[in-house]
């Protein structure tokens, strides 16, 4: 019984660890997501973003429409770690440079209202 405690915990703990790591959708599939809705992804700037490289996954921004205030936007943001996002959150959640800011476990998106819906429904 001793022996088998810590092989249950074991399994227990890799079991959540993949389901963490599942949660948080891959870039392909959010650009694809976005694509069927008419938006082109295209890359932006980390700085501009306001984070460091080396603590995200991935960070695109996708169009639709014309830019300059006239189309649809949004920008993605997919942190390595939660509590960075969380970290991220709390720092932009009242900008008005990032509106509608919303995080989704290690993801984090903002832009217009109606861009910000499709990914985080």
């Amino acid at each position: 019984m001793k022996r088998l405690f810590p092989l249950v915990l074991a399994v227990l703990l890799i079991a959540l660890i993949a389901t963490l790591c599942a949660c948080t959708p891959k870039a392909y599939q959010i650009q694809e997501k976005l694509k069927k809705e008419g938006y082109m992804a295209q890359s932006f700037d980390y700085e501009s973003a306001g984070v460091e490289q080396d603590k995200t996954s991935y960070v695109f921004s996708a169009v639709k429409g014309t830019t300059g205030g006239n189309g649809n936007y949004v920008y993605v943001i997919a942190f390595k770690s939660e509590s960075d996002a969380v970290r991220y959150e709390s720092r932009n959640k009242d900008s008005a440079v990032r509106q509608n800011l919303t995080r989704k476990g290690k993801l984090i998106v903002y832009g217009d209202a109606a861009s910000v819906a499709i990914l985080t429904d």
